[in-house]
């Protein structure tokens, strides 16, 4: 049958001993002086088993200085006769490993039943157990839940006031050597270590509330500057909301006003800009394109109109040599070099000339020139009337001029009609002589 087994890995690490690693490093961190005032020891009154009683603070004594009889916690030291000690070396393992290694050599060691064996363990400092740290050295007592309860009955009536009820235990405690207590477990020592719990989350609720003071007050400029900020941009956009109709208007008056100087500076020119684009673009050849046409003057009092053309064109070399070459077109040069883009069969070119403004005129001046005065509107039936008389009087005279313009025809209808006169009176004039 096929064992299904669940693995804590993740990407090929073990999870499973993660939070015994968590664990042991909490409890090394537990010694640093800022995480031992978190977790507050609580003061113990320990009665020895010689009838003295001295002050504890957690489970160290405390100088003489400090008077026994007032702490809200009891313990009682075992007399080193009914103790078994041990030294244990084991090598580095994980903390539940060494757990189960130390209680198994603890039951292994014991003279007494394993349901009556009670039993704690340190790790014992010094020098000897920094040399090795490999295999660093663990001290063990081992003592009998019986032989407790003797010591107890004996040393009762001391302490027995101080207790809750008849039926508490106060702490067992059993000297490690170096002027510490280490605590056998399973008798009074819940009491202390709920309070010690209690003091340790009061004191985290404080340390946390600090924190939070500070970082508030460290936000808090932020903060304020980021509302103003938010602020400002608010009253920005009201602002703009409000200057919309006055900034249209604006755009329109600075709109208007360009195309009002476009248009001084156009019929102040001295070339036309409509003849100019019109002899280039004559001058361009079909396959030519322009794409840009700008004319510009100098400063005055010169004023010297200036062209700049860009467009594409199968050879702008050529293209510059036909604009040298027209009449008005002086000073033709390239300002950049033509370049033909690849996969392109034109070149783009850039063509800057000068116009000469004695070709080119502003329509203006030929707009002043006088123009001829019209004829009158009597002229017309003056002509009409000769018409009836030049027929009249027969054959006009061969050198007599047709009426061709309204000015000549009142001119040219008398003098036909004296023609026939004169004529007529010439033969008359023999006749009255004889």
């Amino acid at each position: 049958m096929t064992m299904i087994r669940h693995e804590a890995r993740l990407f090929g690490l073990d999870l499973s001993g993660l939070g015994q690693d968590f664990q042991q490093a909490w409890q090394g961190m537990a010694r640093w002086p800022l995480v031992a005032w978190l977790r507050p020891a609580a003061r113990i009154d320990c009665l020895r088993p010689d009838g003295t009683t001295v002050a504890c603070q957690g489970l160290r004594p405390l100088p003489r200085t400090h008077s026994a009889g007032k702490a809200p916690f009891v313990a009682v030291e075992l007399p080193e006769d009914i103790v078994l000690r041990h030294q244990v070396r084991l090598p580095q393992l994980p903390a539940a490993d060494r757990d189960a290694a130390l209680a198994l050599e603890a039951q292994r060691l014991s003279p007494f039943p394993a349901t009556d064996t009670v039993w704690c363990v340190w790790q014992r400092g010094g020098a000897q157990n920094t040399a090795d740290a490999s295999q660093p050295a663990w001290q063990m007592a081992i003592t009998s839940r019986a032989l407790v309860q003797a010591h107890w009955d004996r040393v009762r009536p001391a302490v027995a006031s101080r207790l809750g009820t008849p039926d508490a235990w106060p702490e067992i405690w059993i000297p490690r050597g170096d002027g510490a207590y280490e605590s056998l477990a399973g008798f009074g020592e819940s009491a202390r270590q709920r309070a010690q719990a209690v003091g340790a989350r009061v004191n985290i609720g404080i340390l946390v509330l600090v924190l939070a003071c500070l970082g508030a007050l460290a936000v808090t400029p932020t903060a304020q500057l980021r509302l103003r900020a938010i602020d400002a941009a608010g009253r920005f956009e009201q602002v703009q909301a409000q200057a919309q109709p006055l900034l249209q208007q604006r755009e329109a008056f600075v709109k208007a006003e360009g195309q009002l100087q476009n248009l001084v500076e156009s019929m102040g020119a001295p070339v036309s800009v409509l003849q100019v684009l019109d002899a280039v673009t004559r001058a361009l050849p079909d396959d030519t394109t322009l794409q840009t046409f700008q004319l510009t003057h100098s400063d005055a009092p010169a004023r010297t109109p200036k062209v700049s053309i860009t467009g594409q064109a199968p050879n702008a070399a050529a293209l510059m040599q036909q604009l040298g070459n027209l009449p008005g077109f002086k000073e033709v040069r390239a300002p950049s070099p033509a370049v033909k883009p690849l996969g392109a069969v034109k070149e783009s070119f850039t063509i800057e000339f000068v116009v000469d403004t004695a070709v080119f005129a502003p329509a203006t001046t030929q707009a002043q020139a006088p123009a001829p005065m019209p004829a009158p509107a009597a002229s017309a039936p003056a002509a009409a009337a000769s018409a009836p008389q030049a027929a009249a009087s027969g054959a006009a005279p061969a050198g007599a001029v047709p009426a061709s313009s309204p000015v000549s025809a009142p001119q040219n209808a008398a003098s036909a009609a004296a023609t026939p006169a004169s004529a007529a009176s010439t033969p008359q004039a023999p006749s009255a002589k004889p």
